[in-house]
């Protein structure tokens, strides 16, 4: 068995090359996980109970696949960006990769098969955070439908459900529309734009949600009186208006506390504010009053 891997090692550099279209590519085996930088290609170690070395062929595809597609020299964003951007790149580069050779989608379905006997693919739950919700449920969905790794249909499925309970419909909607787009990525800036595009309907969605809430919420009570409400009977037995109102009737409370200097033509006398004061210009449409006469005559 060691034998037989020293063998498949040795082979590593040349399957890289003819991969990659790029020779002198270094190859390093070690780890938990693959990666590379365009330059090097890091493999994690298969054990040797696993049943074969395909999916350390399949994890030599994709990184060169990533050395022979991804374009190096633009920026790859960060945070939440750059993961989505990984995820669109991962699937565009694999596609690109088994148009090329048709037996790696064999391979790279036994990476998928490994990674998840292995526990590297977790499924998250209603309490995980959204972004980790989002990223396992585009993994995966872009992995086993538009790939073909046929061996994480659990773990898809499974997300798709924590999915559709934590997010809106209408967010669920809009990413199978745009998970459309893929077969038309041809670079790594369209696996960009993808993942740009993804987070920015998300952000739509919020707002949407956001506006929502505030519509939807009961009206506060204003502190300040409506131009339209009616008086408050409380207010005016603690004040009256000194100008009086043209067309209101006067009211005997008030009248009793205090009377206008000058008549209202308008208006009707009150004989109990009369009996208080009168008013030293006379009323031409007023007729006298007996009473107030025996106290005091009009000027």
């Amino acid at each position: 068995m060691t034998t037989q891997r020293t063998t498949l090692h040795n082979a590593l550099p040349i399957l890289c090359a003819a991969y990659a279209r790029k020779v002198g590519v270094n190859i390093v085996i070690g780890g938990q996980s693959a990666y590379t930088n365009g330059k090097t290609i890091v493999l994690p170690n298969i054990p040797e109970s696993w049943d074969n070395f395909d999916a350390l062929w399949g994890y030599l595809a994709h990184e060169a696949a990533h050395v022979r597609f991804t374009d190096w020299d633009m920026g790859f964003g960060t945070g939440l960006l750059k993961t989505m951007f990984n995820i669109t790149e991962d699937c565009r580069i694999e596609r690109a990769m088994i148009a090329l050779y048709p037996g790696m989608a064999h391979t790279l379905n036994e990476v998928a098969r490994y990674m998840s006997h292995a526990g590297h693919y977790a499924i998250p739950t209603e309490e995980s955070h959204p972004a980790q919700i989002l990223e396992a449920y585009c993994l995966y969905y872009l992995q086993c439908r538009y790939v073909g790794q046929h061996a994480i249909t659990h773990e898809m499925e499974q997300t798709e459900k924590v999915f559709k309970a934590v997010f809106p419909h209408g967010v669920f909607v809009r990413l199978q529309a745009m998970f459309r787009r893929v077969p038309a990525m041809t670079s790594s800036q369209d696996a960009k734009n993808l993942a740009v595009a993804i987070l920015a309907m998300l952000e739509d969605e919020a707002r949407k949600e956001a506006e929502n809430r505030v519509v939807n919420q009961p009206p506060q009570q204003s502190q300040k009186g409506d131009d339209d409400q009616d008086g408050d009977d409380q207010g005016d037995s603690q004040g009256q208006s000194q100008n009086g109102d043209d067309d209101q009737d006067g009211d005997d409370q008030g009248d009793s506390q205090s009377q206008s200097q000058k008549g209202d033509d308008d208006q009707d006398g009150d004989d109990q504010g009369d009996s208080q004061s009168q008013s030293q210009k006379g009323d031409d449409d007023q007729d006298g009053d007996d009473q107030g006469d025996s106290q005091s005559q009009s000027q």
